[in-house]
């Protein structure tokens, strides 16, 4: 034991051991795919191999390019890099097509490091399926004491970290890898939220970082259409709930953007229906 100690790991690489079910082995997400193609596409904006560029207006899409001469030596990291340099696609279509190996991929890497181990079973006596039960906890450990330093004690952030959580808000997970120590889930959501906002607008990695992570979003939205939802409500019951005008418009905009489903203003009415509502309560009682 003690082989994960000291290592340095894919952001794609921490990620899976923080979904991972340290007993069971199996994979707490669905969005799997865009997830990692984001962590992937994310090292390589932060280690200067790709860049974004400038949107040139609401309807344009920016394209992710390759940095000449930058190519990783990192095996998956290389990969990723041509896939980004045969063409220019966005960081949506790049999430996806980078991410579709990596389940595997980078699983067998924890193997290989000694951090998870690799068990065959059968559902029901039939139907074969793999599980990573932890191996070595000590580098998944470290990960999630640096990212409660973050999101729960307000130590001072490192680029690398912000983006971990910009990944796990992407998929609405970073209340759940941390001890909270007290704190609400929708306090250490809001957190993770600002830091991620607070990410250097005038530095490209950081607005590569993201990129991939609106890509990830986007990607588990049409998920969900190909899954048959054609229309989303916002609604109100969301912990925590969104009672702001901004963030509805936000989200609508969004919506309107991707094109992929009709997104209702159901929170904005409702929020407005209960206004009034307590206003007519009040004047009965008065």
């Amino acid at each position: 034991m003690g082989q994960g100690r000291g290592m340095d790991l894919l952001l794609a690489e921490d990620l899976m051991l923080l979904l991972l079910d340290d007993e069971t082995g199996a994979v707490r997400q669905t969005h799997l795919r865009p997830l990692l193609g984001g962590a992937v596409l994310a090292d390589l904006a932060l280690t200067g191999a790709v860049e974004v560029e400038e949107k040139r207006g609401v309807w344009h899409t920016a394209k992710v390019h390759p940095v000449d001469g930058a190519r990783p030596s990192d095996a998956l990291l290389a990969a990723a890099y041509d896939e980004v340099a045969a063409k220019p696609r966005s960081a949506q279509d790049l999430v996806n097509r980078i991410g579709k190996p990596l389940k595997d991929d980078v699983t067998e890497r924890l193997v290989e490091r000694g951090l998870v181990r690799r068990e065959e079973h059968r559902v029901l006596g039939i139907f074969p399926t793999t599980r990573w039960p932890a191996e070595d906890v000590a580098h998944e450990q470290q990960v999630r004491r640096r990212l409660g330093d973050l999101l729960v004690r307000g130590l001072t952030p490192d680029t690398r970290t912000v983006a971990l959580v910009a990944l796990l808000s992407a998929v609405d997970l970073t209340h759940k890898v941390v001890d909270r120590e007290g704190l609400s889930g929708g306090e250490v959501r809001k957190r993770g939220k600002r830091l991620v906002e607070q990410m250097d607008d005038g530095d490209w990695a950081a607005k590569a970082v993201r990129d991939a992570v609106a890509a990830i979003t986007a990607a588990a939205g049409a998920a969900a259409v190909a899954g048959g939802f054609t229309a989303v409500a916002c609604m109100p019951n969301t912990d925590p709930v969104n009672d702001d005008a901004g963030v509805t418009r936000l989200i609508l905009g969004r919506a309107a953007q991707a094109r992929l489903a009709r997104v209702g203003q159901s929170v904005l009415c409702l929020k407005a229906a209960s206004v009034r509502m307590n206003e007519q309560m009040l004047a009965i009682e008065k």
